[in-house]
C-alpha cells in the first residue's frame, strides 16, 4: 500500500511540474498577443517597421529608422540602418522567457516578424515549444492576436 501511495505522489509532482511549465508557456503566449498589438500600434504610429527578435532564452522589440528619400542608385549602395532594441520600461523592451525550459518559435509565414505601418502586419501565427508543450498565437481577421492551447 505505501508503494502505491509513492508511486501516486511522484506521479502527482511531476505532472504539476509540466503544469507549471505549461502555465509558464501561456503566459509568454498571452504577453506576445499583447505586445504583438503593442508592436503593430507603434509602427502604425511611428511609421517605423518593428521587428520582434527571439531566441531560446527570450525575445526583443527592435524599431528600424525610417527610411530616407534618395535616388535608388545611392539607395543600392548604402548598407541598411540597423534595427535599435527598445529599452528602459519601455512594454516592447527585451524579456526572457518565463519557463526554464529552451523556447522554440516558429513564425508563419517565415520571415513576419516585422510589424509595418500598415493596417495588419506581422506573424499570422506563432508556435511557442518547450519541449513538453505546444502553444499557438494567430492573428484573427480584423488584426488582433488569440492565444490558442
Amino acid at each position: 500500500m505505501l508503494v502505491i501511495v509513492g508511486i501516486a505522489a511522484g506521479a502527482v509532482s511531476v505532472s504539476a511540474l509540466s503544469d507549471t511549465d505549461g502555465r509558464a508557456l501561456r503566459q509568454d503566449a498571452t504577453r506576445l498577443a499583447l505586445l504583438f498589438s503593442v508592436a503593430q500600434a507603434e509602427a502604425r504610429k511611428s511609421g517605423n517597421a518593428v521587428v520582434w527578435e527571439y531566441g531560446i532564452e527570450g525575445y526583443a522589440f527592435a524599431h528600424a529608422p525610417r527610411r530616407l528619400f534618395r535616388p535608388s542608385a545611392l539607395t543600392r549602395l548604402s548598407e541598411p540602418a540597423p534595427a535599435v532594441a527598445y529599452e528602459g520600461d519601455s512594454p516592447l523592451r527585451p524579456r526572457a522567457w518565463s519557463t526554464d525550459k529552451a523556447v522554440q518559435v516558429q513564425v508563419q509565414p517565415p520571415g513576419a516578424q516585422v510589424f509595418q505601418s500598415e493596417w495588419i502586419s506581422g506573424p499570422a501565427s506563432v508556435e511557442l515549444r518547450d519541449g513538453t508543450n505546444t502553444i499557438r498565437i494567430t492573428r484573427a481577421g480584423a488584426g488582433h492576436y488569440e492565444v490558442q492551447p
